[in-house]
């Protein structure tokens, strides 16, 4: 098996694609290139939380990381990489790049930068992983959440896996984030979410997006509707999917927010 992805995504309205905190992973390239011994096949989406500062970063950084990771990602060593691996090989070096860069640019960090820095950015994260065997997927898969940015898996038509959520009603405005502070992160280790050896099967499909349509896409499953035809019916390409979340917007169906969509279609051998 193998899969075909596409992705979709789009700032809130009124607002610069440069100011977008989403965050996905890979973002511009399928995986047609499959090394030999390569283990696992990653997809991630994140959202950084608007009030933190850089989450729009710390977001690409945590689905860069997590997404390239080559060995298995488990509730054992997921905060030793959080450490290592995001932090102190990624993180910190990328905060320097863009502190040096504004300070070339004439611009460099004011008080009020300063004192938020110190605070952490902060991001959800959602990571699902695939595993390989000669460069083929096998009949599984793996994920891990924290937050609200969700998948929903569908086979023969139906929902047949909802993650880490389970109801609209389960959106709130304080949802869990991984911070790029380490000590605002102890709390989170026994409430990470994870799926572990989850069935595969050809013709599965997987939406993965962020808390706004995730959560309109709860509300129409709710009513009885089935989402995932609606999505399809409306994305034929990026200014299709573009004017179709601006309607849902100006109609109050969905709330003005970043939005980031990924589909990954689950195809037999060619």
């Amino acid at each position: 098996m193998k899969i075909k992805y596409s992705h979709f995504w789009l700032p809130k309205a009124g607002t610069l694609a440069s100011t977008c905190e989403d965050a996905f992973f890979p973002y511009n390239f399928p995986f047609e290139i499959i090394s030999h011994d390569q283990k696992y096949q990653r997809y991630a989406i994140a959202d950084g939380a608007s009030t933190a500062y850089l989450s729009g970063l710390w977001a690409t950084v945590l689905v860069d990381g997590f997404g390239s990771y080559a060995e298995e990602i488990s509730n054992t060593n997921f905060f030793d990489l959080l450490q290592t691996l995001i932090l102190t090989e990624n993180w910190n070096p990328r905060l320097a790049d863009y502190i040096k860069k504004r300070e070339d640019d004439g611009k460099p960090l004011s008080w009020y930068d300063e004192m938020a820095l110190q605070n952490g950015a902060a991001s959800t994260l959602l990571e699902i992983s695939f595993t390989l065997e000669e460069n083929k997927i096998k009949d599984n898969f793996s994920a891990l959440a924290i937050g609200d940015s969700c998948i929903f898996q569908i086979r023969n038509d139906e929902l047949i896996t909802k993650f880490p959520l389970n109801s609209s009603a389960d959106f709130d405005n304080s949802p869990l984030l991984i911070s790029s502070d380490p000590k605002r992160n102890e709390h989170l280790q026994e409430k990470i979410s994870y799926l572990e050896n989850q069935s595969l099967s050809t013709g599965d499909k997987f939406f993965l997006m962020t808390d706004a349509l995730a959560s309109w896409f709860f509300q129409e499953y709710e009513k009885g509707n089935k989402p995932w035809e609606i999505i399809e019916e409306q994305i034929g390409d990026k200014s299709s999917f573009e004017n179709w979340i601006e309607q849902l917007r100006e109609n109050k169906f969905m709330r003005n927010d970043d939005v980031t969509l990924m589909i990954l279609a689950v195809q037999g051998d060619c």
